[in-house]
């Protein structure tokens, strides 16, 4: 393992977007989408579906969802133009909104865990800002063995292992989703930022 990869599992945090991606294209935090680094790469994986274009840092341009590759190209074209790094952004597969069952944040303390969710079939951000809901405790903990295969649930907990104190956005869907085998559910972020 890098020995960067290391120092952030050793400190059982992820400080920033940058720790965050380092482990996410290592594939060390759980089932994800299929995902690029350029739109070259997208256009050789010869990918047809739509795309959603994400920031690695934050640095001022919003996050697109379900882009045509034409969308993307023409959207790349507006960074540049404002002389935004196109290496600090990220791409991935659209992923079926209307196959959502729950998406939102789970955090986990040494008494229990909280779920802050939406069941709106949105990219993340838009339902949580429409419809947010909130449980703790057996109920979160009840909900999420409803939620997750079991290979997430395992996911999910050894993610907490790893890194007690972060926070984990995740997209749950009635059918398995990623490039891990038999799991319905994305894991976006593992954060302390």
């Amino acid at each position: 393992m890098k020995k960067e990869l290391q120092e952030i599992i050793d400190k059982e945090r992820i400080d920033s977007k940058g720790e965050y991606y380092l482990l996410y294209e290592a594939g060390f935090l759980g089932n994800k989408p299929k995902t690029w680094n350029s739109i070259d790469e997208i256009i050789r994986d010869e990918w047809e579906g739509k795309v959603c274009i994400r920031g690695k840092n934050k640095f001022g341009f919003k996050t697109k969802y379900n882009q045509t590759i034409k969308q993307v190209q023409q959207y790349l074209n507006q960074l540049q133009r404002k002389k935004i790094n196109l290496n600090s952004i990220t791409f991935n597969q659209s992923l079926p909104d209307n196959y959502l069952t729950i998406q939102g944040e789970v955090m986990r303390t040494e008494k229990h865990f909280y779920v802050i969710y939406s069941t709106i079939k949105k990219p993340m951000k838009i339902a949580l800002a429409e419809k947010e809901s909130y449980l703790e405790g057996r109920n979160a903990l009840s909900l999420m063995k409803r939620t997750f295969d079991p290979a997430t649930y395992d996911d999910i907990n050894e993610l907490f292992d790893l890194f007690p104190e972060s926070i984990i956005e995740f997209s749950s869907y009635s059918i398995n989703v990623g490039e891990l085998p038999h799991r319905n559910t994305i894991i976006w972020e593992v954060r302390n930022y």
